[in-house]
């Protein structure tokens, strides 16, 4: 009797082995169609970080350009700078220098003018003196003259 059972177990067996693997076979394949789309998602993001990192290197090189031209205008502004102050200090040399002898002269004026200030203070002293000895030899003068008349 189990023999004759036997072919019908083993048919069971089969088909239930049969659903199981179609049952698993789905899951898989379920699974499979995820991790595909997840990787295909992951495609379209890893290009749409591309585009995004082209744009911004774009843009990076565009503002570096702009730098450089702007530091070569600044570099040509300071060399112009730079040669007006060049041509500014060769001006201004000689001016120094005669700035140099005009005060040399000032001291020079001011030395000659507190000796004729010490002089004219001296001859002051001596008018004052000579005055005072006009005024008496005059009075003597008078006196003398009242005594011979």
């Amino acid at each position: 009797m189990v023999y004759g059972c036997l072919p019908q177990i083993v048919d069971e067996g089969l088909k239930d082995s049969l659903e199981k693997f179609e049952l698993d076979n789905c899951v898989h394949q379920e699974v499979a169609s995820t991790a595909i789309a997840e990787a295909e998602k992951a495609k379209c993001d890893m290009l749409m970080q591309g585009l995004e990192f082209s744009r911004v290197a774009n843009a990076l090189n565009k503002e570096l350009q702009s730098l450089r031209k702007d530091k070569k205008e600044l570099h040509r502004k300071l060399h112009d700078k730079l040669q007006d102050a060049v041509e500014l200090e060769s001006k201004l040399v000689p001016l120094r220098e005669k700035i140099a002898t005009l005060e040399e002269a000032q001291r020079a004026n001011a030395k000659k003018m507190a000796n004729l200030e010490k002089r004219s203070t001296e001859r002051e002293t001596l008018l004052g003196k000579v005055e005072q000895d006009r005024d008496k030899a005059s009075k003597e003068l008078s006196e003398t003259a009242a005594e011979l008349a």
